[in-house]
């Protein structure tokens, strides 16, 4: 086990601030400074979060939110208070062991969830908190056909499959005769009503060829547990779909909707001769509240697929601390 000193401070900036526009764009500056930091936008015009690192980190941090704020926002005011010293004990293994093998069974899949979207790797549902359907006894949580469940299915030499529990990602990774896949499944814990899938194909040969990667989407079958009606979304190959769950649970209960967008996913994906490698976004946005669906998405879709991913991974990261009998 080691021992990591850093500082950490609190800060206020306040100005036109265009909320969740410069949360990314701060992230991923403070990445590329070597800071780890978390952000919070309270109100209109305000963002209080808190910056840590070392002390020239530090300077150099509120050097950059005084002076650039972001390319939406400039800052008129900044406050920063609360310094203080933390010390973090790292732990080296935060990796479930890798294996070449995964279950047939959807039951037995590593599930990925943030609190409010939750499914089973490669399974045919995503669940919504709170979201139910069926009178009394009957009641369960609606499925909705999963729109999340991606998978590679060129003929693969090697597979390995990995549960990252630090960073709150599934990994996984195909070698194929010309190429390697890197595939990773997240709930993001940022954005909640948000699932994400990156794939990343890489060549590996020097052929100047192009490159064609096969893809399985396991959205199994209709949903009976939502009255679902599908419109076209003429963006970015985005689709919509929305409808209230069939049954409530009591004869007062409402009869909650659901607004579910995302990214279409082809049937194959494809390098140029060109290309080396690029990483391709399939975003999954559900939420009750069709405008908070379609913000998060357009948010999401804004994004380049390494911001939302370090978004995703350095946000809220916390450990729980056991002490006794490891064999118990």
């Amino acid at each position: 086990m080691a021992y990591q000193r850093f500082i950490s401070v609190d800060f206020e900036l306040c100005g036109n601030v265009q909320g969740v526009a410069m949360k990314p764009y701060t992230y991923v500056e403070a990445n590329k400074l070597g800071i780890v930091g978390k952000m919070m936008n309270t109100e209109k015009g305000t963002i209080r979060g808190t910056i840590q690192g070392s002390r020239p980190q530090i300077e150099n941090m509120k050097n950059y939110l005084v002076c650039r704020g972001s390319p939406y926002s400039s800052v008129s005011k900044a406050t920063f208070t609360n310094e203080h010293e933390v010390v973090h004990r790292e732990y080296s293994k935060f990796t479930i062991d890798p294996t070449d093998w995964f279950p047939d069974d959807d039951r037995f899949a590593p599930p990925i969830g943030n609190g409010y979207l939750a499914t089973n790797v490669f399974s045919d549902a995503i669940y919504v908190d709170g979201v139910f359907n069926g009178y009394r006894e009957d009641s369960h949580r609606a499925r909705i056909p999963s729109t999340a469940s991606i998978r590679v299915t060129s003929g693969a030499i090697s597979e390995v499959y990995r549960l990252d529990m630090r960073n709150g990602v599934f990994i996984h990774k195909a070698n194929l005769s010309n190429c390697e896949v890197e595939a990773q499944y997240f709930a993001h814990r940022l954005f909640p009503n948000l699932l994400i899938v990156l794939i990343k194909l890489m060549k590996t040969s020097s052929s100047h060829t192009c490159l064609n990667v096969h893809l399985h989407l396991n959205t199994g079958k209709s949903s009976p547990d939502f009255g679902l009606e599908q419109k076209m979304v003429n963006i970015n190959n985005t689709r919509y779909q929305y409808g209230p769950i069939v049954q409530p649970e009591t004869n007062s209960s409402a009869l909650p909707t659901i607004h579910h967008y995302w990214t279409h996913a082809p049937k194959s994906l494809s390098l140029t001769a060109s290309e080396k490698s690029h990483t391709f976004k399939f975003i999954t946005s559900i939420h009750t509240n069709k405008t908070r669906a379609s913000n998060g998405y357009s948010t999401a879709l804004a994004m380049s697929a390494d911001e939302l991913y370090w978004l995703h991974s350095k946000v809220s990261v916390c450990q729980l601390f056991i002490d006794g009998s490891s064999f118990l």
